[in-house]
């Protein structure tokens, strides 16, 4: 060859070797390599999706009714805690009713001295349990707490976030019957 490099590179497995008369017929071109800047725009199509173990859903733990909402629409950015609905089930006046007799019952035996310490422990996990049967009702620990700060009834459940994001389904409105497992809302944490 014509001192190109060429002869250099015959000897290395998997060269090739093309003459500078060749490399003109088929327009090759050599340079030296060198860096540059360079930038290359890609349009692509793409879809933003809601990652699923952020997606919470809203069903109703009991049957009953509803009785008032909020204005949470599709595309609304809710905060954890908010009340979004709230509901009343027939079930609820039972378990609010032996939730507070556990409560002024453990409050009667801590006034009297002589109450034997585990008649205390049984009853106290009485009133876990009572508590357990409102959160299975779909009422939330604040409500549950003002319950028991005031001894007072709630005549209705308040449905609350669970957590800040925007609500993506809803499927509630007031006067709605409804049944155990149904659907009212879908909340999507858009955090990530």
């Amino acid at each position: 060859s014509s001192g190109d490099g060429s002869e250099a590179a015959e000897g290395r497995p998997g060269s090739v070797s093309v003459d500078p008369r060749q490399r003109r017929l088929i327009g090759i071109r050599v340079g030296v390599v060198e860096r540059s800047p360079f930038s290359h725009a890609l349009r692509v199509l793409g879809r933003v999706a809601v990652d699923d173990t952020r997606l919470y859903i809203i069903n109703a733990a009991t049957s009953g009714w509803v009785m008032d909402i909020e204005p949470a629409t599709p595309g609304s950015l809710v905060r954890k805690g908010e009340v979004l609905a709230s509901f009343y089930a027939p079930e609820l006046l039972g378990a609010q009713q032996a939730f507070l007799y556990g409560l002024n019952t453990v409050d009667r035996l801590k006034e009297q001295a002589t109450t034997p310490a585990p008649q205390l422990d049984s009853s106290e996990v009485s009133v876990v349990q009572y508590r357990d049967q409102l959160t299975n009702l779909g009422m939330g620990s604040a409500q549950i707490e003002e319950i028991a700060r005031t001894r007072e009834r709630a005549q209705q459940v308040r449905m609350v976030s669970p957590t800040t994001g925007i609500i993506i389904y809803r499927n509630i409105f007031p006067g709605l019957k409804f049944i155990q497992g149904q659907e009212f809302f879908r909340i999507a944490d858009l955090s990530r």
